[in-house]
């Protein structure tokens, strides 16, 4: 075994939307977690770089990329927003 896996703060980090920004919600309102995984070698910069431009969720960018956590291949776990922001990863479910 290698270790614990590495957790890695980007909020700071992770380039955003020109323009838009997440709406916000307290932490009471959170009420599960959705985990969302890409089989392929993408790390968090090239998704976010997806989600920030035209894409399959909004056709003019997202504020940014769409999960609160990102988890690597190698399990690493980057932190990408804020808990209380509604991100656009899941339609119908992201305020809870």
């Amino acid at each position: 075994m290698k270790g614990y896996p590495v957790i890695v703060d980007v909020r700071e980090s992770l380039p955003r939307h020109e323009n838009k920004k997440w709406s916000k919600r307290v932490r009471e309102d959170i009420e599960q977690i959705i985990v969302h995984h890409a089989a392929g070698e993408l790390d968090v910069y090239k998704i976010n770089q997806y989600h920030i431009e035209p894409n399959h969720i909004s056709k003019t960018g997202c504020p940014r990329i769409c999960y609160h956590f990102f988890i690597a291949r190698d399990g690493s776990i980057f932190i990408c927003n804020n808990i209380t922001d509604i991100v656009w990863g899941c339609r119908g479910e992201n305020t809870r």
